[in-house]
This record gives C-alpha cells, sequence and structure tokens, in this order.
C-alpha cells in the first residue's frame, strides 16, 4: 500500500514546513532580544560601564516582539521604576504599524537614556550593534538541531 499524493497532503506539507520555519524565527528572535538585553543591561559595552543610580534605566530596557503586528514576545515585567516607561515607549514606536513578518523593538524607555548615549555609553546603541551575528549565531543553532 503506498502513499498517494493529494493537493491536500502537498499543501499540509508545505504548510506545516512554513510553520516550523515560521517558529524557528520567532525562537530565534526571542532568544537573540534576551541576549541583547542581557549585554545592555550589564552595562559595559565598549569597555564603559555606566551607573544607573536608581535602576531605572536598566529597568526600562527591553523589547518587544511582533508577527504581522500582533505581539508575540516581551521582556517588560515586574513592579520596578522604569519597566512602565520601558513597555510603553515600545508600544508607542509600533502603534499603529500594519506591518507584516517579524518586527523586533529594542529600547531603553527613561527619557534620559539619550543623555546617558550621548556621553560615549552604549545603553542600547552598542548591544543593538550586535543583533546580526547573535541572531544567525542563535538561528543556526536552531536549524542544526531539527537536523538531528
Amino acid at each position: 500500500m503506498g502513499f498517494k499524493r493529494t493537493k491536500n497532503n502537498i499543501d499540509d506539507y508545505h504548510q506545516k514546513i512554513i510553520n516550523d520555519t515560521l517558529y524557528s524565527i520567532q525562537q530565534a528572535l526571542e532568544l537573540t532580544m534576551r541576549e541583547l538585553v542581557i549585554y545592555a543591561k550589564s552595562g559595559q559595552f565598549m569597555n564603559k560601564n555606566w551607573k544607573d543610580q536608581s535602576s531605572a534605566l536598566r529597568n526600562s530596557i527591553g523589547y518587544h516582539i511582533y508577527y504581522n503586528s500582533q505581539l508575540v514576545a516581551s521582556s517588560f515585567s515586574g513592579p520596578e521604576e522604569g519597566v512602565k516607561q520601558g513597555d510603553d515607549y515600545a508600544k508607542s514606536l509600533s502603534a499603529g504599524d500594519n506591518d507584516s513578518g517579524f518586527v523586533c523593538v529594542f529600547v531603553a524607555g527613561m527619557d534620559y537614556a539619550l543623555y546617558v548615549e550621548s556621553k560615549g555609553f552604549g545603553v542600547i546603541s552598542g548591544p543593538a550593534l550586535q543583533f546580526d551575528n547573535v541572531f544567525k549565531n542563535h538561528f543556526e543553532e536552531i536549524k542544526n538541531n531539527l537536523k538531528k
């Protein structure tokens, strides 16, 4: 008894490939953004450690990931000062967008983050420059695990 190919079988198979690919991309994006947040919160980009007296700036660092304009992942949580500002700022940057595909929003939500950046400290700009390499590494890792 053989396998009979039908249009439904082929369509289902193609949809499974698409769903698996999208899931892998989302997982790689989440791992990448988590790593960038950890790196940014360490405050040690370019060997210049910025001081955060109230922890508000570090707490405001985080991300949102959207797929087809729908929030699929976020790193903002907790009652700490700065978390709400970061979350609100990330939402404001994506509000009204009708993007298709994945969109990552990486922010430091305190209004003085730009001032700290202007003093040569890479609050999020430095870590953000690492996105491509970090994403490629995580995606390759996920892809290799799927082959096993």
